[in-house]
């Protein structure tokens, strides 16, 4: 009898903005073990008192449902806040690391997704560690990389890896200039994208959806999932599930949470 892992080779990562981002992963999702995960939930909901009031508990949260559905989580790159470009020294130090004359701030941000996607498709990364853009953007205090197990930044994340992009609205940096931007150009470098939610409930603040539906609103409805309820109990099984469907041989699109035309969770899927 073959193992049915053999029959995915689907490597995937999960990328976490948060405003101050992560990127997670690349491995193989076993199919038992993510519709073992659908039969879960009732019991995961029922520890909805420990919803996490932390970006770090999310990601951590997030890593740990990735690693149950059996794939490898390789490390966390964070976007820092030097991306909201506050000063002429920023602005400037991102030029420098793009080889950009690009001026305005928000067109500046967007040339930098563009390269930072193309980056996270390229399956030949991991030569010259001084010219990756990874390590440039490190340096230049714009990422922040923790390895998991014996992964380096330079060969983050893996041969054909899925990105999930996770905004939240108290991040560092204002959703607007991530989510809808920065999917953009994943979808453009044929990046299998989740975009998930962190919520934080704040007086006159912003209704849960808010940091997604600008995905929901555009074209990229029809080839990015989303997610709006990462910082619930169910969030992170929910975004492994988004994401494996985008892994079948027919993708799957799919929009979560409790926002305007959305579902709990994806179908189940036979074996």
């Amino acid at each position: 009898m073959i193992n049915f892992r053999f029959h995915v080779v689907s490597l995937i990562a999960i990328f976490l903005a948060l405003a101050l981002g992560v990127v997670i992963g690349a491995g193989v999702i076993d199919r038992g073990v993510v519709d073992t995960l659908n039969s879960r939930l009732d019991r995961v909901e029922a520890k909805s008192d420990r919803i996490q009031s932390e970006n770090s508990n999310n990601v951590n949260d997030l890593v740990t449902a990735t690693q149950q559905a059996d794939a490898t989580v390789t490390g966390k790159l964070w976007l820092e806040e030097k991306w909201k470009l506050d000063s002429s020294d920023d602005v400037k130090a991102l030029q420098d690391a793009l080889g950009s004359t690009t001026k305005n701030k928000a067109n500046l941000r967007t040339e930098a997704w563009k390269q930072l996607a193309d980056r996270l498709s390229n399956q030949n990364a991991g030569g010259d560690a001084a010219n990756d853009l990874l390590t440039v953007l490190q340096q230049a205090g714009f990422l922040g990389f923790d390895a998991v197990g014996g992964s380096t930044i330079t060969n983050f994340p893996g041969r054909d890896a899925g990105v999930t992009l996770v905004v939240g609205n108290e991040g560092s940096i204002p959703p607007d200039d991530v989510a809808l931007p920065l999917a953009s150009a994943l979808h453009t470098a044929e990046v299998p994208t989740v975009v998930a939610g962190v919520w934080v409930e704040t007086t006159d603040g912003p209704a849960r959806a808010d940091a997604v539906q600008p995905i929901r609103d555009s074209d990229l409805a029809r080839s990015v999932s989303t997610v709006d309820d990462l910082d619930q109990p169910q969030g992170p099984t929910t975004v492994v599930l988004a994401m494996a469907d985008l892994f079948r041989p027919s993708p799957t699109v799919g929009h979560y949470g409790y926002g305007d035309n959305t579902k709990l969770l994806p179908d189940p899927v036979n074996a």
